[in-house]
């Protein structure tokens, strides 16, 4: 479990102490139903960072969080070889700014689990939407599960996204063959 994992956990386990401490009569009660993440910045289509807020109280319980979208891949910006890849990997950000950036939103089912990059996988809610559903039925993102990516999805159907000048693909269009 890395250091993410464990904040994220530490914030929940510190939501529930508050709870107890909480007098009865009092309306600032930090439950896991009133912890707040505030969107602080937006990597790509399928990562950003947060902030973790109880209630309406200012005190910031974990920052700068990275959280990646659970169940989906979108395409890279910096990485990609293709360039309507890139173009799509800058229409998935810009679309997931334009949704949760300085917004609050609801994570679930990310209890403890990690990427290899120490990004909290996390199920993404705005607005009572999930983000990863919005992304797919935008076709900026694929279903994605781990280990096997599948960047050639985001090619059109051409291939001319990729079509080098000696008439060959690039290799995010079809995989290079081993020798």
């Amino acid at each position: 479990m890395n250091t993410s994992s464990v904040l994220l956990i530490f914030a929940l386990s510190f939501a529930h102490a508050a709870i107890a401490q909480v007098s009865k009569d009092s309306s600032t009660r930090c439950t896991p139903e009133t912890l707040r993440a505030k969107v602080i910045r937006v990597t790509d289509g399928d990562t950003f960072r947060i902030n973790i807020l109880c209630h309406d109280s200012p005190i910031v319980l974990a920052r700068n969080l990275r959280i990646r979208v659970l169940g989906i891949d979108c395409p890279e910006i910096k990485k990609s070889k293709c360039g309507w890849g890139k173009i799509l990997g800058n229409r998935a950000k810009d679309l997931v700014e334009e949704k949760i950036l300085g917004k609050e939103i609801r994570l679930k089912n990310c209890e403890g689990a990690t990427d290899r990059y120490s990004r909290v996988l996390c199920d993404v809610f705005v607005g009572g939407e999930s983000l990863a559903e919005i992304l797919l039925a935008e076709n900026l993102a694929y279903p994605y599960y781990g280990k096997t990516r599948n960047p050639g999805f985001f090619c059109k159907e051409d291939r001319s996204c990729c079509k080098k000048k000696d008439g060959s693909y690039e290799s995010c269009c079809k995989k290079k063959k081993k020798r």
